[in-house]
């Protein structure tokens, strides 16, 4: 397993990803002062994205049923639970953009290969922030 994303599994077997991309913002407010530069001050962490760029083979196990279990995951409209190959816990994270381009098809119209681009932010909850700030 490559990556799990609640019940949805990223793996050599099923919806490989080919490229993953990863980014952060960090929230820095300015303060305008007369007559000098401005100042910053730094308000804490921003979005966290996460894009994984794939393709999937048709007559290669899992097949044509990775994008609609994709998208079903999706549909659920939860935040889930994301955990890489390593057992490290990322924590809940929700899909916010599925792409998917299909080519080179059967004489039956599916097609043989279909690439993927999914997008994921990462949630955090009110209840995720007391909870740390109780733990300190």
């Amino acid at each position: 397993m490559m990556l799990a994303l609640g019940p949805y599994f990223f793996s050599w077997f099923t919806a490989s990803y080919q490229n993953k991309t990863e980014s952060r913002s960090y929230r820095w407010e300015v303060q305008n002062v007369i007559g000098q530069f401005p100042l910053y001050q730094y308000m804490g962490p921003g979005e966290q994205d996460l894009k994984l760029d794939g393709v999937i083979y048709s007559n290669y196990h899992g097949g044509i049923l990775q994008i609609p279990l994709m998208k079903a995951t999706a549909k659920q409209g939860e935040p889930l639970m994301l955990v890489d190959g390593l057992g490290n816990v990322l924590g809940k994270w929700v899909i916010t953009h599925l792409e998917e381009k299909q080519t080179t098809f059967c004489s039956n119209g599916l097609p043989r290969k279909a690439e993927f681009v999914l997008e994921l932010k990462k949630y955090e909850d009110r209840q995720s922030h007391v909870l740390l700030e109780l733990l300190k």
